[in-house]
């Protein structure tokens, strides 16, 4: 994917936007429609990237992921439920 970053975007903030993306192929890829439950598995950058996408077209998701700070981030950013991945809930 090649795309013109914006004057004023610094590389730092820009290399983002293809990670966004692969978040919502994913979501795509799922026949994901806004509203919807989903589950986002692994919480790294792309997760939570995912997290957030699924988030802001509302829909009920529930993150999990195996450390403490990546769960606490996907609470933070709108995750109704985020569970390490071996709670039995």
């Amino acid at each position: 994917m090649i795309v013109r970053v914006p004057d004023g975007v610094a590389p730092e903030e820009a290399v983002f936007t293809y990670l966004y993306h692969l978040g919502f192929a994913s979501l795509q890829r799922g026949h994901f429609i806004p509203g919807e439950n989903v589950a986002v598995v692994g919480l790294g950058i792309l997760g939570l990237a995912t997290v957030e996408l699924a988030r802001a077209q509302g829909d009920w998701q529930r993150a999990l992921g195996n450390a403490e700070s990546p769960l606490a981030v996907a609470g933070s950013l709108g995750g109704p439920m985020a569970l390490p991945s071996d709670s039995p809930a």
